[in-house]
């Protein structure tokens, strides 16, 4: 995995999906992109807490429970690292993890605020 990829490149999204997946319904998207921004910051937490304290199996679980949140929202960028993450963490391979993971929680804290910022631009135009 490229660690030196741009955090902007990891924060990357696209709602087209699920306006589709939503018929257009903005109050559908709304209440994803609300979930999204309560469930990132437990998950990146959750993601330290287990790499402080070396433990992988638990880092692996978190990394591929997000994947499907990302998923939603069409993070190609990020939902790669996670699964370089997961990989890494199932095969017992620390030498890169600890950056990773890293990696991963700053373009979390950051995809979380630019869904809050999506939100608060949705909530303007209602």
């Amino acid at each position: 995995m490229n660690t030196s990829l741009n955090i902007e490149n990891l924060t990357e999204y696209n709602l087209q999906g699920l306006l589709e997946l939503s018929g257009d319904d903005i109050s559908f998207v709304t209440e994803i992109l609300n979930d999204v921004v309560v469930i990132s910051p437990d998950t990146a937490a959750k993601m330290k807490g287990a790499m402080d304290n070396d433990d992988v199996q638990e880092l692996a679980s978190e990394a591929h429970k997000y994947k499907s949140t990302l998923n939603i929202l069409q993070c190609a960028s990020l939902v790669d690292l996670l699964n370089h993450i997961e990989t890494q963490a199932e095969n017992g391979n620390k030498s890169l993890l600890k950056e990773n993971v890293h990696q991963a929680c700053l373009a979390i804290t950051l995809l979380t605020s630019k869904i809050q910022q999506e939100l608060e631009r949705f909530s303007k135009a209602a």
